[in-house]
């Protein structure tokens, strides 16, 4: 066997087999046969089938050439398949020796070439060439797994399947995130996950697009809305074509534009209307109300999360009942023109102890306090006690004095005993604040009763009247203006980063502000006390809140005693006879 590389030559038949291909591609779907002839040489070299031999002369059959469509990339091997050419060159043509070009096309090169002079045994005593009856099988298959002769077939639809293309794609960058910066994120978890979307407007599509990018494949859309035309800009998963006609369903629009932009995801949409409360229910319409309600139950079962992203407050409220009723996790999102809010509730990740919210060892080792998810309401603050040098942070008097408050709102002389080594002007500090706080509570409690036509003005009794100090020069402000003004004058000082720039230190320069924020807070009270006094003392029972502050001032001595015109018999005892303006 002679091995010649024929690159150029190669190169040239590339005029030859793009004719072949085109008189092949009705036929063959546009690929050249694997084994042809070549006609002549030089410029004049045609390709023709391997079938044609017979219509050859003599010398045209000498100055041929047999090529055949090589797979092999080694630059001196001919392929596999040329065995199966030789065999019906010697057996079929007669022929004892042949020239061969092994042609091997190169995607957006030019093709290679490898041409061969083979030499089939002696020519002398070469066969005739044999009937087709007596044609050899061709060899070349490998056993298969069932041991019989067969091609090896490889499944590459992975590579080359555009929807595994892109279910690769995605899961390699949720995976980049959990191997960089999230070891504990449970990506077969959040893929298996049941999200319920009751929306499909602005909140919804944002929504679901994220859920997506976050690996979240199984959704469910809750609308009975119509795509309009207003609707295409500000929500992305509908388009101008969603309008036509009146507009698709939003829910059945939103789930199919949410498959093509990912044909793994599950997404269905349930056109639906939300039952809600303060809406009148016609006699006519009582059984679809009730079929509606059923269904939001049936979904709500077969869900494991929801969203809740209508519009409107009370269609957020049928879902989070029997959301709550079933135990499954809520997730409530509002959107205003400049403001959000996200609220989580629903399920407990943990079991929360009889007390209440869950921090915190024996003896308050830890001083976090915080609470687990799904702690209710009235449990948000019932936290183990903690030592107040087991308190880190610059917010640690605070969190101590609140703990105080939380235990016993009456145990006025601990309230006031600075703790050790505190700073007895840190602890003032801390007090006032808390007071301004608080007293926030009692000015929203006075607002059906305190009006600027009931309370024209600022008084506590007929001897003591009070000029509001927000404006330019002091004057007269009806009593609720007064108490506001003073709150909201009281807060911007306690938090001036010059007057109290720290929570661990006060200056002596401002200590004088202590004794003036004191005297105002306490008209407050006194107000309330000799004006609203059925108010007062609710909110006294529950708070204790003047007495806290009466004893305050007296134990700081920041107010004389002959201004506190709040008698100590009712604080000791709210809900006593009031006196006598």
């Amino acid at each position: 066997v002679g091995c010649n590389h024929q690159h150029g030559r190669a190169a040239a038949l590339r005029p030859a087999v793009a004719a072949l291909v085109t008189e092949a591609s009705a036929s063959r779907g546009g690929h050249p046969p694997a084994f042809w002839l070549l006609d002549g040489e030089g410029g004049a070299t045609t390709a023709a089938p391997l079938s044609s031999w017979t219509s050859l002369d003599a010398a045209a059959k000498a100055s041929a050439t047999l090529v055949f469509l090589d797979p092999c990339p080694l630059a001196d091997n001919p392929g596999w398949p040329l065995r199966n050419l030789l065999a019906l060159a010697s057996r079929r043509l007669g022929l004892a020796r042949v020239k061969v070009l092994c042609y091997r096309p190169r995607p957006g090169r030019d093709p290679e070439g490898v041409e061969l002079d083979v030499v089939l045994g002696n020519a002398a005593a070469a066969p005739a060439p044999a009937a087709a009856a007596e044609t050899p099988a061709v060899v070349g298959w490998e056993l298969n797994d069932k041991g019989k002769a067969g091609p090896r077939m490889m499944n590459l639809k992975s590579l080359l399947d555009p929807a595994a293309l892109a279910r690769a794609s995605v899961n390699l960058n949720l995976n980049l995130m959990k191997w960089r910066m999230l070891p504990t994120l449970d990506l077969e978890r959040i893929a298996g996950t049941r999200c319920l979307l009751f929306g499909a407007g602005t909140l919804g599509c944002y929504v679901a697009r994220t859920l997506l990018a976050w690996g979240f494949q199984r959704m469910t859309f809750v609308d009975n809305g119509r795509v309009s035309y207003s609707n295409p800009v500000r929500q992305p998963l509908f388009e101008f074509a969603d309008c036509a006609g009146g507009g698709k369903p939003k829910a059945e629009a939103a789930a199919a534009a949410l498959k093509r932009i990912y044909p793994d995801v599950e997404a269905r949409g349930v056109n639906l209307t939300i039952p809600m409360p303060g809406h009148p229910v016609a006699e006519v319409e009582r059984a679809q109300v009730e079929a509606d309600v059923a269904r939001i139950e049936a979904l709500i079962a077969e869900h494991d999360v929801v969203f809740l992203l209508t519009d409107t407050r009370e269609s957020r409220w049928l879902p989070t009942v029997v959301a709550a009723a079933a135990d499954k996790l809520v997730l409530n999102v509002a959107l205003g023109f400049d403001t959000y809010l996200v609220m989580r509730h629903g399920v407990r990740a943990t079991p929360a102890p009889e007390s209440g919210g869950a921090a915190g060892g024996a003896g308050g080792a830890d001083s976090s306090q915080s609470n687990p998810p799904g702690t209710k309401a009235a449990a948000m603050s019932a936290w183990p006690p903690v030592r107040l040098e087991d308190m880190t942070g610059p917010f640690a008097l605070q969190q101590y004095l609140q703990q105080l408050i939380r235990a016993d709102p009456g145990d006025l002389d601990t309230l006031c005993a600075v703790p050790k080594d505190a700073d007895a002007a840190v602890w003032q500090l801390e007090h006032l604040r808390q007071f301004t706080l608080e007293l926030n509570h009692l000015v929203v409690a006075l607002r059906r009763v305190c009006t600027p036509a009931a309370c024209p003005m600022m008084k506590a009794t007929d001897e003591w009247q009070y000029l509001c100090a927000a404006h330019k020069t002091p004057q007269e402000c009806c009593a609720v203006d007064y108490a506001t003004h003073t709150l909201d004058g009281t807060a911007s000082l306690l938090n001036s980063t010059k007057l109290f720039p720290s929570r661990v230190s006060v200056k002596d320069a401002s200590l004088p502000y202590f004794q003036s924020i004191a005297r105002r807070l306490y008209r407050i009270f006194s107000h309330c006390h000799y004006h609203h006094r059925a108010e007062f003392d609710s909110f006294e029972r529950k708070t204790r809140l003047c007495a806290r502050f009466d004893a305050f001032v007296r134990a700081f001595s920041l107010i004389s005693r002959d201004q506190l015109i709040v008698p100590r018999a009712t604080l000791a005892q709210p809900g006593a006879a009031a006196p006598e303006k």
